[in-house]
């Protein structure tokens, strides 16, 4: 949630997939850092859940072109705009999060939910 800005997030379980099947919604540089790096299939998650936040950010996750979305080190350009990107940390492993913020300076507060702890309180 935030008052004075416009923010993405997406978080994905890096499960085994097949990277050519994604060579198209990446640029050349991305998909060779992706091809260059000692663990390509979570740099790839690490990249699409950075395009996924932006698009989120952005409104329009189903039109969107994710290689229309260029990401460099902390940043992302989509749209004539930057988002600012900064990774979440998940205390599961095997999942990949990132937020996106339109905000360069935003101050950052996150919260631990346990999920399975609030939904087996719930009574029905």
């Amino acid at each position: 949630m935030s008052y004075n800005s416009i923010l993405g997030i997406d978080i994905e379980r890096t499960k085994p997939v097949n990277l050519n099947d994604f060579r198209d919604d990446m640029t050349y540089m991305e998909w060779r850092e992706i091809y260059s790096d000692m663990i390509p299939l979570r740099r790839f998650y690490e990249f699409w859940t950075i395009k996924e936040s932006v698009m989120k950010a952005e409104g329009d996750i189903s039109l969107r072109d994710p290689k229309d979305i260029f990401i460099r080190p902390d940043v992302a350009f989509c749209n004539e705009k930057y988002w600012y990107i900064h990774p979440l940390e998940i205390d599961y492993y095997g999942y990949v999060s990132f937020l996106v913020i339109s905000n360069p300076y935003p101050e950052i507060q996150t919260i631990e939910v346990d999920l399975l702890k609030e939904f087996s309180t719930q009574t029905h």
